[in-house]
């Protein structure tokens, strides 16, 4: 028992790293996850949660959200939160109607993309819920009762009814339309910065796994660095916009994300010309580059040319955090209404291919091409 421990036995820091390891294991050897939650739930750390109705002070986890969607109807407080994002939605017809066509266009990539078929769970209302509020990247002024000077009427509460029936099932009866208290697009921002705060992590997280299978033999400090290179507000916005998921966003008169635009396109031409000065790929040409994309066509081109050690071609540091900082946040807010409306998996099953291309080089040879740059200078 760790009160039967000397003070000078075990630091804070190896408790910690102990607690962190037997966390990892019990996620490598729990398909579902909920080994992962019950460590946690023994844990008894300090928060604010709640489960299912109960006020609590300490974290109780109800899902790992591996497999399959997280089970908001075990929360009633988070359900009637997306209910009232989707009622939100509803009234404001203009900005509903916008966030629907960049949904149907996301949904489209994310298949296209995806290694397994996900038109079924992308389907459903909760989910496209989720995913419309991840995408409405904007703040507009909105009367918290209703939109665009439009009154909730019957029509808008048959509406209500009906999305709170499909979406809250089973999770008790919701006040009417006519009496909720809607806080209008401001609640749709809160929620959007918890499927940013859920995307950054479930991201990190995949992409720290994903390290660990291509290079088992690399130590924890390669594989944070290559983390660290994968991770950067830099090439999550080069990501966004070459996958044209950025797209799909609510706000295309983003004068930041234009200027990005331009930053992209300089640094793909740096790119391709580094690519045709080498005849392929610097590293090992064409044939190289072919194996490790897994790709047998003879005019394979690189999906990504204009990013490299985190950042894009021909930089030396970081772009200016005003023409990233926002695309950044709408990738993981996308990613984290994946892994609530989808699960985990399902999440990097549409999302890690877009990543393939970036997790190909070595820890070495990430080192001896991009060393000198801010982000992996310190690293050698």
């Amino acid at each position: 028992r760790y009160s039967d421990l000397q003070s000078d036995e075990l630091s804070e820091k190896t408790l910690s790293d102990v607690v962190e390891s037997l966390l990892a294991v019990a996620f490598i050897n729990s398909a579902d996850g909920s080994i992962v939650a019950g460590l946690l739930n023994e844990l008894e750390l300090p928060g604010t949660g709640v489960r299912g109705e109960e006020n609590s002070r300490v974290f109780h986890g109800l899902s790992a959200c591996l497999g399959g969607s997280y089970p908001f109807e075990l929360q009633k407080k988070w359900n009637k939160q997306i209910v009232a994002v989707g009622t939100t939605m509803i009234v404001n017809h203009g900005i509903d109607e916008k966030l629907e066509r960049g949904l149907s266009l996301a949904c489209g990539i994310l298949e296209a993309n995806s290694r397994r078929n996900l038109h079924t769970e992308l389907s459903s209302p909760r989910t496209r819920i989720l995913l419309r509020c991840a995408l409405f990247d904007d703040s507009l002024e909105f009367d918290s009762v209703t939109a665009e000077g439009t009154t909730i009427d019957d029509t808008m509460n048959a509406s209500w009814l009906s999305l709170r029936d499909s979406i809250a099932s089973g999770s008790g009866s919701l006040s009417g339309a006519s009496s909720m208290a809607l806080d209008g697009l401001d609640l749709v921002g809160i929620l959007r910065d918890t499927l940013f705060f859920v995307g950054n992590y479930a991201l990190n997280l995949c992409i720290s796994i994903e390290l660990y299978k291509r290079f088992p033999g690399a130590s924890p400090k390669d594989l944070t660095l290559l983390n660290f290179c994968a991770f950067t507000d830099d090439i999550l916005s080069y990501i966004l916009v070459k996958s044209r998921l950025y797209d799909c966003l609510y706000d295309q008169d983003s004068t930041s994300a234009a200027q990005f635009w331009i930053e992209a396109n300089l640094a793909d031409k740096r790119g391709m010309e580094i690519w045709e000065n080498n005849s392929g790929w610097i590293l090992g040409g064409l044939d190289d580059y072919r194996r490790r994309v897994k790709s047998e066509a003879n005019d394979v081109m690189p999906r990504y040319p204009g990013i490299g050690g985190g950042l894009l071609s021909g930089k030396l540091s970081k772009l200016d955090r005003e023409l990233t900082a926002d695309l950044a946040v709408s990738m993981k807010a996308i990613i984290g209404a994946l892994v609530l409306g989808i699960g985990l998996d399902g999440m990097w099953s549409a999302i890690g291919p877009l990543f393939d291309e970036v997790l190909i080089v070595t820890p070495e040879e990430n080192l001896r091409l991009y060393g000198e740059n801010s982000v992996c200078s310190g690293w050698k």
